[in-house]
This record gives structure tokens, sequence and C-alpha cells, in this order.
């Protein structure tokens, strides 16, 4: 195991700053902690982006999307329906407002970012009705919207590659409309978290000391899934679903020392066995959540210029 030394001390200092177990924390403090690290420590934009934001459904918004637009970008425009990772209950539009503007700008695409219902408040599966209502709107509206509807594509961090899984899953169910998928460190196997499974080797090798943990996995798991019996739902574990060859071609990113390194690499067996053109790549060095580590670590900011370009050549 190599563990990149800028992450090294971003990890020693984050073990020196806190004070009480994790699930004695309060999530609006979660919540707030998580957002601000997440954007300063993500590369600062350069510009040349413009961006709007709206609430859905029309006329009764529960949820918000803000849609990133490069100002030099082909007409139409092809675009990335992007779900965002925090476990299902951390994470937002302010967090990811610098990594958003930064894809939308190198992939010259149109990034719709999904600020979905979290839980506790929102448990599953009201994330995923989210997810699925952004994706048919987009679909429905992309004309309208200035977008190519034969080049939209699907893109995912952690619970947000959930999601994305998800959503490309049951549109695929009939006939496929997304383009390209793109997964980073998805969760595809909720299982191990909620005692319901023994879990992968990097379950047990990276359980602690690595940015997210097995308590913070548990945490989430309680907090999203009102019964731990629903870990075993394709909906929530994706790695059970019984078909899985309708996916577009994928792209799947892991981390080396990322507790769902194993589920990430399982789910991209998954898909080559059942005939899904799919790409895999682990990051050497790098920890979960290495697109939000890019002004922290030359590592991580390799990682993820990497990222936007293959997003760039298989949406275009």
């Amino acid at each position: 195991m190599k563990l990149d030394p800028s992450i090294a001390r971003m990890l020693e200092e984050g073990r020196a700053a806190r004070t009480v177990p994790v699930n004695e924390i309060p999530v609006d403090v979660m919540r707030a902690g998580y957002s601000q690290k997440y954007f300063e420590r993500s590369l600062e934009p350069s510009g040349g982006v413009h961006a709007e934001t709206m609430t859905l459904p029309e006329g009764n918004g529960r949820f918000s999307i803000s849609i990133y637009r490069p100002n030099d970008g082909l007409k139409p425009l092809p675009a990335l329906l992007y779900f965002h990772g925090g476990g299902f209950v951390l994470g937002d539009t302010q967090a990811y407002s610098r990594q958003s503007m930064n894809i939308a700008r190198h992939c010259k695409a149109a990034v719709i970012f999904v600020d979905f219902r979290r839980a506790p408040e929102h448990p599953f599966p009201a994330a995923l009705d989210d997810a699925l209502l952004a994706a048919r709107w987009t679909l429905e509206n992309a004309a309208s919207l200035g977008l190519d509807p034969k080049r939209i594509s699907l893109m995912g961090d952690s619970a947000g590659g959930n999601l994305a899984i998800n959503v490309a899953l049951h549109f695929g169910a009939s006939r496929q409309p997304f383009h390209f998928l793109c997964l980073l460190y998805p969760v595809t196997d909720f299982r191990h978290y909620l005692d319901r499974s023994p879990g992968f080797p990097s379950d047990h090798a990276f359980g602690t000391g690595f940015g997210l943990d097995h308590a913070l996995m548990k945490l989430f798991g309680e907090k999203y899934l009102a019964d731990p019996a629903l870990a075993e739902d394709p909906r929530v574990s994706p790695l059970l679903a019984t078909r899985v060859s309708d996916l577009p071609k994928t792209a799947i990113f892991t981390a080396e020392n990322d507790i769902l390194r194993d589920q990430g690499n399982a789910f991209a067996e998954r898909l080559e066995r059942d005939g899904v053109p799919v790409a895999y790549r682990c990051m050497p060095s790098l920890i979960h959540n290495f697109m939000g580590h890019a002004a922290v670590s030359q590592a991580a900011e390799g990682a993820f210029w990497e990222v936007c370009e293959t997003v760039k050549q298989n949406v275009m």
C-alpha cells in the first residue's frame, strides 16, 4: 500500500481535529463541515462557465438542479447529469460548485448537478426518486435547454455513482437513452456496512484511518435505510441487479486506499462479463473522494484531470 504524502498529511490533520466519534456529530454540523472542506479542497475554476439554478418538479419544486454551461461549447451541448456523493446524507451544490465548473469547461459539456433530497429527513427511495425525475426531465427538455438529446451522459461519485447506475438501469430496461456512464468510487454493495455480508478485502484493509471508514458507512446506511434488510435491494446494492447488460459504455474509477475500491472493481468485472463496454482504473496512492482533493494533492489533481479527459473523450 502506498499513500500520497499530501493525502497522508490531510488525514492526520483530520484525525487531530476530530474530538468526538462520528456518530455523535449532529447531521447539520457534518453537512456544513463536509461542504466547506469539499469546496476548499477543490480546484478553483478559471471562469468561462455560466451557471443557473432551478427547482423540480417545475411549479412544485422539491429539490434543485444547477446547470453549468461552458461559454465556448458547441451547440447543442452534450450534457452530463451529475449525482453527488456524501452517503445520501451529505453534499450539496455549493460543495461541488468548483468541480462542476471545471468539468463543464474541460469537457465542453453542460453539467446538470442534481441536489437531491437527503437522508435522514428523506430516506430511501427519496434520492433515487429525485434522480429519476431529474433524468426524465432532462431527456424530455433537452432540445429546449440547448442540449444534444443523443449525447446525454450520467456521472456520479460514491453514493451518486449508485444513483447514476440505478438511473441507467431504470431507463435501459426499455431503450437506453444515455450515451455514457462515468462512476467515481461508486457504492455498489451496501450489505457489509449493515452486517449482511462479509464484505470485500478493501472493506477490512481500509476500514479505519483513510477518510471514509466503516463507522461512517454504517452511519450512512442507518440514516438512508429504514430497515437494514433494504441493503439487499438491488436499488441500494446494484451489484445484486439481475441484469446489467443494458447499461451504456462505462468508465469506473476507484482509489487504491479506499474502503469502496473492491466493490467498484467487482462492478466493473460484472459489466465485462455481461458484455458492457467498460474501462476500469484504480488511482494509485489516493483515497476516497480524490476528485475533491485536487487542490491538496498533485496526485489527486492529476487523477481529476484524467477523469475529466476520459469524460471529454466519451461525451463528445
